[in-house]
């Protein structure tokens, strides 16, 4: 389960605690759910990626044969600041299907992969 995810289900089960018994603790809750404590108070620091997401949906809207790696290429040279993780997860978010990489078979000569 992603953090995120799982954060959500603390919170949600949480809510549903208190509301049950009155008043729980968070302590109480989390030592319940068999949580770190530390996970309901985690804010994540990830600024919104909206405008990249469009601007990568964009790219693959027009460029149809662009997989993961090229769009990064692409977007780099307009200017955003991206890693080949970053715009592959971002695809996934958005359910691009994108060009799978295409492996070279090992031991056979030939030209071009």
């Amino acid at each position: 389960m992603r953090p995120a995810a799982e954060r959500e289900s603390i919170e949600q089960e949480v809510r549903r605690k208190v509301e049950a018994a009155s008043q729980v603790s968070i302590q109480c809750a989390c030592s319940v759910l068999r949580a770190e404590r530390s996970s309901c108070h985690y804010k994540g620091k990830r600024r919104p990626q909206a405008v990249l997401m469009k601007r990568i949906k964009e790219i693959a809207e027009t460029r149809v044969r662009y997989g993961g790696r090229r769009i990064r290429v692409q977007s780099r040279r307009e200017g955003w600041r991206v890693n080949t993780k970053r715009v592959l997860r971002l695809c996934r978010e958005i359910a691009l299907q994108l060009r799978n990489r295409m492996a070279c078979p090992r031991g056979v000569i030939q030209f071009q992969c």
